[in-house]
């Protein structure tokens, strides 16, 4: 059984993960939103349309962990799973 103490330790340190995941997602959509202002936007239009519908929903399910109580590593584990998915896309719409 965890003390007290063990409890807020790993409460917070999932808080930290969650809010670096958080700001990971945001430096992903400001690299996106750099590169796609010029070469991207005139062409692999649907590509970069699902891309940028994924990245969003993304956003939306890390800032939706922010908010709750309780967050399980699982769907830490998830959501980083989603980020690293995402980086992949991108870098595929760069090349």
């Amino acid at each position: 059984m965890m003390t007290t103490k063990e409890q807020t330790s790993k409460s917070k340190n999932i808080n930290d993960r969650t809010t670096s995941l958080v700001q990971k997602f945001y430096n992903l959509r400001m690299a996106f939103e750099a590169d796609y202002s010029g070469k991207l936007r005139s062409h692999k239009y649907e590509e970069t349309r699902a891309f940028t519908i994924s990245l969003n929903y993304g956003i939306f399910q890390a800032n939706r962990l922010v908010s709750q109580e309780s967050v399980s590593a699982q769907h830490l584990n998830e959501l980083q799973l989603k980020l690293n998915l995402l980086k992949s896309e991108f870098s595929s719409l760069r090349a």
